[in-house]
């Protein structure tokens, strides 16, 4: 890192907090490009390469080392365009899942499944996601409380909640 980035760093640290925007303006398309590289779309990049930016402003004091800032931010962009990835897969898939589901309960058009559906789709949105993930998906109670950034105790909770309200809306 060049001795003129630990001033500026120093600088900020020290209460000169606009002194950022020079770092930020440094390295915007350095972080932008990571994110490109692993998301693969310029708007979510440049999106996510504020995001990481404002990040480490917000986390500067966090920093051991002022003179590996570089691959610090490097890394929060990294980790962040990362995320978005699993997420955006996730939603894919649960998606995907959905429309399958659907598909095959037209095919079948049994009354059980529609009146399924029609009920899950009656959940409010916490509800059916946690459904959808479990039983469509066929995630694991770990996978469904890692994709939704909960616990697992509380992923059972709002699957018992949902089970509930549909065992009480097929009655």
């Amino acid at each position: 890192m060049e001795n003129n980035d630990a001033e500026i760093i120093r600088k900020v640290l020290n209460g000169q907090k606009e002194a950022f925007s020079e770092i930020a303006d440094k390295y915007a398309s350095l972080v932008a490009s990571i994110a490109y590289s692993i998301v693969n779309n310029s708007e979510t990049a440049k999106d996510i390469a504020q995001d990481s930016l404002f990040d480490a402003f917000l986390k500067l004091d966090k920093l051991k080392d002022i003179d590996k800032f570089k691959s610090w931010l490097c890394q929060i962009t990294k980790n962040k365009a990362i995320n978005w990835v699993k997420s955006n897969i996730a939603k894919k898939k649960a998606l995907k899942e959905v429309r399958k589901q659907k598909e095959k309960t037209e095919k079948k058009n049994t009354d059980k499944e529609d009146e399924m559906l029609i009920a899950i789709g009656k959940l409010n949105e916490i509800e059916r996601e946690i459904t959808l993930l479990r039983y469509y998906n066929e995630l694991s109670r770990g996978e469904t409380s890692e994709f939704l950034s909960i616990s697992e105790a509380a992923a059972d909770k709002r699957l018992q909640r949902a089970i509930k309200k549909l065992k009480d809306l097929l009655k």
